[in-house]
């Protein structure tokens, strides 16, 4: 396997602020959009070169993007990470355009018939299968597998930072949204005046009720019945299934934020050494951020989660599970949208259980 450069670890500076500010950027996607379709080519000509009797012996990995996530730079980067990495394998990435405002059955059923055609097209329809789904993918690839396993050759699957259990920031109060919006504009000036940056007029409420919209939302809360099959599933589940979840230190999570609204690109390491420097110069910083942090602990669900959704709904802690089948890994630090192939560990678990999911099925 190619060697990933590490990044620095910034998870040892502790903050509750930057944990709270990060959420933002997760909910807007701080990822920059890149061109899947030229990826999606890379796969198709490789297959092209390859005769029906060669293709049928390829690993096929399926990935899923996220909820309103089209385009998604992380899941093509991944994808061609696993290219290089996962011998005789066939990456294809499906893209959900109507993950917001259909139905999950309906969005499982147009996945299918997505995946069916590429399969198909590629002489792969009796391949082994690993799916891998980030955030709202990960429940979608779940429910893929139980509906059509009968018609898929699926071994095993990978859910990143996905909602197993639901999401409380769904039907979010008015009112919580506006207690945080008070606190936070306490800290704002501050930090756009500090810091030299036009970030005085982020809202959470603009935010929050921008994006935490739709029909592909609302079927992730926590009580909901796709949420209820997808934890059945997950009891009766007779193949691997590797839960992927992590927990965000604050640091991370400002610089995300700072970058992703001041539309410039900063340095993390001059932001971080200015926040060591200046973020407990701000008066009664303690008790604002201590506020700040509590509030929205209670809005994702948990004090203990990836800046969106809380851990133990990452790893399906309360469900069911059969350790045969279902494993968990968890990473401090491995915020919502943190690349897998920017976290070490992480890849490098991803690519271990592909290899043995496929070679299980030899």
């Amino acid at each position: 396997m190619k060697s990933i450069k590490r990044l620095k670890n910034l998870s040892n500076i502790k903050s509750p602020l930057l944990l709270t500010l990060f959420s933002l950027s997760t909910l807007l996607g701080s990822c920059k959009p890149t061109n899947v379709a030229r990826f999606q080519e890379i796969g198709k000509n490789n297959s092209a070169n390859n005769s029906i009797g060669s293709s049928r012996s390829k690993k096929v990995i399926v990935l899923f993007h996220g909820l309103n996530r089209t385009g998604a730079s992380e899941i093509a980067i991944i994808g061609q990470y696993l290219s290089q990495d996962i011998k005789d394998s066939e990456i294809i990435i499906l893209t959900r355009k109507n993950s917001c405002t259909v139905r999950m059955e309906d969005q499982v059923t147009d996945t299918y018939e997505q995946l069916e055609k590429v399969l198909a097209e590629k002489a792969l329809l009796n391949s082994p299968i690993v799916l891998i789904g980030d955030s709202q993918g990960g429940v979608l690839a779940i429910k893929l597998y139980d509906t059509y396993k009968q018609s898929l050759n699926i071994v095993g699957i990978i859910t990143n930072h996905a909602p197993l259990e639901g999401t409380s920031a769904v039907n979010i109060p008015e009112q919580a949204i506006d207690k945080l919006d008070n606190i936070l504009q306490t800290l704002l000036p501050w930090l756009s005046e500090s810091l030299k940056l036009n970030i005085s007029n982020i809202s959470f409420k603009k935010i929050f009720f921008k994006y935490f919209c739709g029909q592909g939302l609302i079927e992730l809360s926590l009580d909901s019945s796709f949420i209820t099959n997808i934890k059945e599933i997950l009891t009766n589940i007779q193949i691997p299934v590797l839960a992927l979840g992590g927990t965000i230190e604050p640091l991370p999570g400002l610089i995300k934020l700072i970058n992703f609204f001041s539309g410039l690109t900063i340095s993390s390491e001059s932001v971080e050494t200015f926040i060591q420097l200046h973020v407990h110069n701000l008066p009664m910083s303690a008790i604002i951020i201590t506020e700040f942090n509590e509030e929205y602990a209670k809005i994702v669900g948990d004090k203990e989660n990836d800046s969106l959704l809380p851990l133990y709904s990452q790893i399906g802690k309360n469900i069911r599970t059969n350790p045969t089948f279902f494993e968990t890994f968890v990473v401090p630090g491995y915020h919502h949208f943190h690349g897998a192939r920017e976290q070490p560990e992480v890849y490098n678990k991803i690519t271990a259980f592909i290899n043995k999911c496929f070679s299980a099925k030899k």
